[in-house]
């Protein structure tokens, strides 16, 4: 048997090499809940067990009495985003994480067994949190995959880095879904979640620095946004030759109605006329006779 000292040189050894490899553990870094923004979500997820349909809830991944009954919160996330000013106003280099814009919506994973299967959203309301609404598949499967399998996804593409911070993060305009991950060095990366590959150029799965990401974002928002002002353009100028339509049509309506006195007066002298001929001609007969 090694004694005492041998196993603790032995230890000694292996810690060095892990070191000397730069190996690191990735601690999972998840959102602390408000105690009552939790309690929220746990009424919530009973209130909505227990009053949408079976055949509803089997849409959403709970496919099964078993599986309705077991279904519990998992994780919770409070979502952020990136403004479209502020992906215009950034800068390569710049903190991404203090650009980064909490809302008033925090999503938890619902799952069963340990598997997500759906999600339950809680957000603000006239400054009360309220269980909003419930459903989706694919966004609890990909955080859940994304904040699983981090440690080996960053090792993967060579970052050898604890993490520090993990943040859920929504693009709305972009329709874009990412991790945002801080290492304890303070490097960022932005790991997509399941994101159009054709329209981001991003594959899904792998980490990209901001300055990968955040120009992409910028081109694709600004052409959403100039897409919307663009109908509302054609919708305010259709306004606008409504409104040129309507104040013509008024103005010929006012000329009908400033000439319909005038023919009114027309049409009684016209009768008039005929009902004097009508009373000369009568009394011309009358004396021939």
């Amino acid at each position: 048997m090694m004694s005492r000292s041998t196993v603790s040189k032995f230890v000694y050894v292996i810690l060095i090499l892990l070191m000397a490899l730069n190996m690191t553990i990735v601690v999972q870094a998840a959102d602390e809940v408000p105690p009552d923004i939790l309690q929220v979500a746990q009424d919530g997820l009973a209130r909505f067990l227990n009053t949408i349909p079976p055949e509803e809830l089997a849409r959403m991944g709970l496919t099964s009495t078993q599986d309705i009954r077991s279904a519990v919160l998992g994780d919770g996330y409070h979502q952020f985003t990136l403004t479209p000013d502020a992906l215009a106003a950034y800068q390569p280099g710049e903190a991404l994480d203090s650009i980064l814009t909490p809302t008033d919506t925090w999503v938890f994973l619902v799952t069963v067994d340990g598997q997500a299967r759906t999600m339950l959203t809680v957000t603000k309301v006239n400054g009360r949190w309220e269980a909003a609404e419930i459903g989706g598949l694919f966004l609890p499967a990909a955080l859940q995959k994304g904040e699983g399998s981090l440690a080996a996804t960053l090792l993967e593409t060579g970052i050898q880095s604890e993490v520090a911070t993990t943040r859920y993060v929504r693009i709305f305009q972009a329709y874009a879904d990412f991790l945002y991950v801080q290492t304890k060095d303070h490097a960022e990366y932005l790991l997509p979640l399941f994101p159009d590959p054709a329209r981001l150029s991003l594959q899904p799965d792998k980490p990209a620095v901001p300055e990968q990401v955040l120009p992409q974002l910028n081109t694709y928002v600004k052409q959403m946004l100039n897409t919307e002002g663009g109908m509302t353009g054609e919708v305010e100028s259709g306004e606008a030759a409504t409104s040129s339509q309507s104040a013509a049509e008024a103005s010929t309506q006012r000329q009908a109605a400033s000439t319909l006195p005038l023919l009114l007066a027309l049409a009684a002298g016209l009768v008039l006329i005929g009902v004097g001929s009508f009373t000369l001609v009568r009394r011309a007969r009358q004396k021939a006779i």
